[in-house]
């Protein structure tokens, strides 16, 4: 009996020692890794079964349907356990053989490679954009290391002291092309431009021109003889695109004879005022090529040209304004190659018909004669019969041949004539 008790005792203690062994201070029989699929110590509860992992981050979330904690899934894009950290990012992922290689990341707060150090940290981000020192922009050094020093550097373009490229793009046109600062002649870049040098005034006042709900702005002061009051004495105001797209001041030259509209100009024949020295695809080519002082205008609000057949048709510049905010129209007169209103007397060669340009602004030009009739789906102007253009017809959904027409008195059966630009010289009957 004494044997017995004495047995009792002894499983009794056995058992409560081992029953105090996880809650002993130190805890060096507990388990030891709470995701490695094996039970550390021994009391038959593995990973976050057992009590010990009950606070670790790897056993924190709990799962609702079977009432266990969620391991962290290394593959699956989710942070399982709730501990902040998905995936190969997570403690628990990064014995995983797919998750031991990992790049750092260069901003996202984690050592992702695990090698010590966080982001900008890491060498592996020190090439990094988001890594870089910011550039000094006037220090003679190529702070952020990308090859490009002080003004040289993009992230520099555009503040006190450093150009966009190409610098002041244009040294007339009251606006700071590069954002640093200066505008025109008050920017470096300009010191030793003519338009500097020569002190040379800028004269470009804007007109608002509207017509039918439409409107457009254009130079003002350089359109006939309007130019001639809005400059001071021996002046007058024109573009010289070898200096400025915009209307200057320019100095009349002395001792010179000012070439008349259509007349050959050049460097040594300047143009008058209300004129510029342009190309003329029909009146340069009857000079040898070169070109001739084209009046300037502006369609529907001055459209006025000298010389038989001239129109206002040829849309010679269209600049930004920065002072106004504005889109400005430059147009010039010439004359069309043919008549395309005219079968018999177009102006074209035999087999040849005269078409107005897509723009019906006025230009015309000679073609092959086109073959589909008026009213019958077409490609383009050119391939309907002289006389007609292709429009977009409404009721079929495409585009069909029409009559050309100056005015409704061109179009037959009560159509009228349509010009969706009121500036447009040509319409079609509709």
């Amino acid at each position: 009996m004494r044997n017995l008790s004495l047995s009792i005792i002894s499983i009794f203690l056995l058992g409560s020692c081992s029953l105090l062994v996880d809650f002993e201070p130190q805890k060096t029989n507990q388990e030891r890794n709470c995701h490695d699929d094996l039970d550390n110590d021994d009391d038959g509860e593995i990973d976050c079964a057992d009590q010990d992992c009950y606070e670790s981050p790897d056993c924190t979330t709990v799962n609702n349907v079977n009432n266990v904690v969620n391991p962290e899934d290394c593959f699956n894009g989710q942070d399982d356990n709730g501990n902040g950290m998905i995936d190969c990012e997570d403690e628990y992922c990064w014995n995983e053989p797919s998750c031991e290689a990992q790049t750092e990341l260069c901003g996202n707060g984690i050592d992702d490679d695990r090698d010590g150090f966080t982001d900008c940290e890491d060498e592996d981000c020190r090439m990094d954009p988001s890594c870089l020192p910011e550039e000094d922009c006037g220090n003679g050094f190529d702070d952020d290391g990308d090859g490009a020093e002080d003004c040289d550097d993009d992230s520099c373009w555009g503040i006190d002291g450093c150009n966009f490229p190409g610098g002041e793009a244009d040294c007339g046109n009251r606006s700071d092309d590069d954002g640093d600062g200066y505008v025109d002649c008050t920017d470096e870049d300009c010191v030793a431009h003519f338009l500097c040098e020569e002190a040379i005034q800028f004269c470009g006042e804007t007109e608002y021109f509207e017509m039918s709900g439409l409107g457009w702005y254009y130079f003002a002061t350089i359109i006939g003889e309007v130019a001639a009051s809005t400059c001071s004495m021996n002046h007058f105001c024109t573009i010289k695109r070898e200096h400025s797209d915009f209307p200057q001041c320019y100095p009349k030259p002395t001792g010179t004879t000012l070439a008349q509209p259509y007349q050959v100009c050049g460097p040594l024949i300047p143009c008058g005022s209300g004129t510029i020295c342009a190309y003329s695809p029909m009146h340069s080519p009857l000079l040898g090529n070169q070109d001739v002082c084209l009046p300037l205008c502006a369609p529907g609000w001055q459209p006025a040209c000298p010389g038989t057949g001239n129109l206002c048709m040829f849309n010679w510049l269209n600049v930004w304004f920065a002072p106004g905010s504005v889109n400005v129209e430059v147009w010039l007169c010439d004359k069309p190659e043919c008549n395309p209103m005219s079968a018999e007397f177009n102006g074209c060669t035999l087999n040849r018909a005269c078409y107005p340009d897509p723009s019906l602004m006025g230009p015309a030009s000679c073609h092959a004669a086109g073959t589909i009739p008026l009213g019958s789906v077409c490609v383009d102007d050119l391939s309907c019969v002289p006389g007609a253009v292709c429009r977009y017809e409404e009721n079929l959904g495409e585009n069909v041949c029409r009559d050309l027409c100056l005015e409704s008195t061109n179009c037959d059966n009560g159509s009228v004539c349509i010009k969706e630009d009121p500036r447009q010289h040509f319409g079609f009957c509709r």
